[in-house]
């Protein structure tokens, strides 16, 4: 199963902690923060090295909270489309563990893909902030 990271502002992780992350779920790593105007996403591949050398470059640059996901194919290719997090909208990102067995199906992209293409892209961008009422 994947392995999502949550580091509140602030806060430090290991590059002993991402490093087993990496090597335990190797079909690419990626993590998302916010410069202040939108979320960033980063995906890497092919190389701890280089997850290492963005992840902390983008951490001494911006003091915010980041998430780290580190897939480990259910569905999908095993490519950079497939790899977490995915923006929503430029300011919001999600990753996700587990499978999403609604979500539409396809031989090339992971179901959380699909669940973000198909579900979460067609939400108004204040979805989150909607204070729906029950009647």
């Amino acid at each position: 199963m994947c392995i999502i990271v949550a580091i509140p502002q602030g806060k430090q992780v290991t590059k002993q902690t991402l490093k087993r992350c990496w090597d335990n779920n190797p079909h690419g790593g990626g993590f998302m923060y916010s410069n202040g105007n939108k979320v960033i996403v980063n995906k890497e591949m092919a190389s701890f090295k280089k997850y290492w050398k963005a992840f902390t470059q983008a951490k001494d640059n911006y003091d915010t909270s980041f998430v780290c996901h580190f897939r480990i194919s259910t569905h999908g290719k095993i490519n950079e489309t497939n790899c977490h997090p995915f923006l929503v909208n430029k300011n919001l990102g999600f990753a996700h563990n587990g499978i999403i067995y609604a979500a539409p199906k396809s031989d090339n992209f992971s179901d959380t893909y699909m669940f973000n293409e198909a579900i979460l892209k067609h939400l108004p961008n204040t979805f989150l902030t909607n204070t729906a009422h029950v009647s």
